[in-house]
């Protein structure tokens, strides 16, 4: 906080994140000073300093032994994701806000709303297509979620494909928007809907104008199509061609080296090897979570209570079956 009021809060950045690294028992343990170091990042406008303390995914936390509450955990969701969104890193910045509509919950958080909406919009601009709710969401959760009206109108005009239904609709939420801080992240998901329109086109034209991909994308002009078709070309999202010497004409291709090139190969080998230690990780937790005296000690007496009850209800059952029999059938 003091150096944010000073104005250099990315001096701050580098000790509290090697304080985070410290006292972190391993990479996928979440601490409370891991929530500190992604504020000051945000504030100082360096999202990829808080790169480290994002790149596993967490799977343990000790209250006990940490101080952590659920407040940290929530806000670890909303900045993290936050500072992943700026990295562009938009899948793993949706999952991180999902996660926090999971948190178990007998009234909605403000952050946890926070998350909905900013993950709904992220959902917009890297799918096209609104989030689900996790499966474990708590009801009061939800139902608070359902009344961001706002959000959901724009999600329904993205998922009409007008363009301009999409701009009527940002006019009409901009004081909700701006008021969130979702202004520009909404804004970015009108620029996906011409990108979901150029994806259409490369399913349904081999060859065409940039004056016909204009008025297909609802763009003002022949400039501003060629301007989103060479971003996507740059993204790697499609293979094209523009042929000035033809009065701009665009032939879209099939990339054929999509799929065998080696980026490709190291990043399915880097996804086989994390999948491994997933496993191994799962495996390890059942091992420990299976001898530990507290589980196991509610384990028992758990199913010695079931099984009381089951005793009890089946002598009840017998008693009221024999009870209304006639007594020539009685042994």
């Amino acid at each position: 906080e003091i150096a944010a009021e000073a104005g250099v809060a990315k001096s701050a950045i580098l000790p509290l994140r090697e304080a985070a690294l410290r006292v972190q028992p391993h990479a996928q343990h979440l601490v409370p000073q891991c929530v500190d170091c992604l504020v000051v990042c945000l504030l100082a406008h360096a999202p990829h300093l808080a790169a480290p303390l994002l790149e596993h995914p967490v799977v343990e936390v000790d209250p006990r032994r940490t101080g952590l509450t659920v407040e940290d955990f929530l806000l670890y969701c909303y900045y993290g994701g936050v500072n992943l969104l700026n990295l562009g890193r938009r899948r793993e910045a949706i999952r991180l806000f999902l996660g926090s509509l999971e948190t178990p919950a007998l009234c909605c958080s403000a952050v946890t709303l926070a998350c909905w909406k900013k993950a709904l919009l992220a959902s917009l601009l890297e799918t096209g297509t609104a989030p689900q709710m996790p499966k474990h969401t708590p009801h009061c959760v939800a139902r608070q979620c359902k009344k961001a009206t706002e959000y959901h109108a724009l999600a329904t005009a993205h998922a009409q494909g007008q363009p301009k239904g999409m701009e009527d609709k940002l006019q009409e939420h901009q004081a909700v928007l701006r008021a969130d801080g979702n202004w520009g992240l909404a804004r970015q998901c009108l620029g996906s809907l011409h990108r979901k329109g150029v994806e259409k086109l490369v399913h349904t034209y081999v060859t065409l104008s940039l004056d016909e991909a204009a008025r297909a994308l609802g763009l003002p002009g022949p400039d501003e199509a060629e301007r989103v078709i060479l971003g996507m070309v740059e993204e790697g999202k499609v293979c094209a061609v523009i042929d000035r010497r033809s009065g701009g004409m665009v032939t879209f291709s099939e990339d054929k080296g999509a799929y065998g090139s080696g980026a490709s190969l190291a990043h399915l080998g880097q996804g086989v090897e994390r999948s491994a230690e997933v496993g191994a990780q799962v495996r390890r937790m059942d091992e420990a979570l299976s001898s530990d005296r507290t589980y196991l000690a509610r384990s028992l007496s758990s199913r010695a209570a079931a099984e009381s009850d089951f005793d009890s209800y089946k002598d009840s059952a017998t008693g009221d079956r024999l009870g209304g029999m006639p007594a020539s059938w009685r042994r």
